[in-house]
């Protein structure tokens, strides 16, 4: 038999097998090399940046021989396995629509074959919600609709919406949505975003509170506390009446809210020592139920 190569009849079509690096010689000893056969990722995220992702470039292990891998884009990291039949390569990778080659050069004796193999870098979609309505100036109201906007779709990327307790009246795969809620409660908005070039998707959550107009909203109330408090000042309280069915959310300008930050009474702690220097801070407490929020301000001297 050939040395150089095997041949094998099936039916009429003659198969010619190539004996790999070193099995087999040509007219002067000269060890032959298979064509290289590169498997690779069609394309990368650009938001795979680091060494925690990485992805895996091969070729068909060929005996007796060495592999010499190049990578065009100088920013990918080779990883491992330079030198072998396979590649580990990571980021960081820049934006699309960027393509950089793999290549690999097999080399036995003087004999030597070389392939190379393109792999795209892709943008992945972004979302940014946009949520028509403030809960305070502009409160969503059960049976009134609300629109919800995606900022940055991309032409041709698809777009598939969700939400738990509102019904999407209007807008289905576009990129704005129009909801409505039929109870008071809070709405939850999902928005994934598909490049159906490469299957990559990007999902955003939004929400936001739905309202009764029919139920009254909490009554505007005083807070209580001192008027007045010294720098590094803490253990301080500051409270409000407490009202039935309602939530309490509390605020600091530059102080920290250090207990109770979701009941009718908290205690803060003024600005420290050596911080930026104010005169005075103002603390916020929401007061908050089915009908609506109302918000209770108080502002307070801080004296060195």
């Amino acid at each position: 038999m050939n040395p150089k190569n095997s041949f094998l009849l099936v039916g009429t079509t003659l198969l010619v097998l190539g004996l790999a690096c070193g099995g087999g010689s040509g007219g002067g000893g000269t060890p032959t090399v298979a064509t290289p056969v590169l498997t690779a990722p069609s394309y990368v995220s650009s938001a795979d940046t680091t060494g925690d992702f990485t992805f895996t470039v091969t070729t068909q292990t060929q005996t007796g021989c060495s592999f010499a891998w190049t990578v065009s884009d100088p920013l990918v990291q080779i990883m491992s396995g330079q030198g072998t039949a396979s590649l580990v390569l990571s980021g960081p990778f820049t934006a699309d629509p960027e393509t950089f080659q793999v290549g690999v050069t097999v080399t036995a004796g003087s004999a030597s074959a070389n392939a190379a193999v393109p792999i795209r870098i892709v943008d992945p979609p972004t979302t940014l919600l946009s949520i028509n309505q403030d809960p305070m100036a502009n409160p969503a109201l059960i049976n009134v609709p609300v629109s919800v906007t995606n900022e940055t779709q991309r032409l041709g990327d698809s777009v598939d919406w969700s939400a738990i307790g509102a019904d999407v009246t209007s807008g289905l795969g576009t990129n704005s949505i129009t909801l409505t809620a039929t109870a008071a409660g809070t709405v939850t908005v999902w928005c994934d975003v598909t490049d159906p070039a490469s299957g990559l998707l990007t999902e955003s959550k939004g929400s936001f509170p739905v309202f009764d107009p029919s139920i009254a909203k909490p009554t505007s109330q005083a807070i209580s506390g001192p008027a007045s408090v010294a720098v590094g000042g803490s253990g301080l309280v500051f409270s409000v009446p407490e009202q039935a069915g309602c939530n309490y959310s509390w605020g600091a300008q530059s102080g920290t809210i250090t207990g109770g930050g979701t009941s009718a009474s908290i205690t803060y702690s003024a600005v420290a020592a050596g911080s930026p220097a104010v005169s005075s801070d103002v603390i916020t407490c929401n007061i908050q139920n089915l009908g609506g929020i109302r918000q209770c301000v108080l502002t307070v001297a801080v004296a060195p």
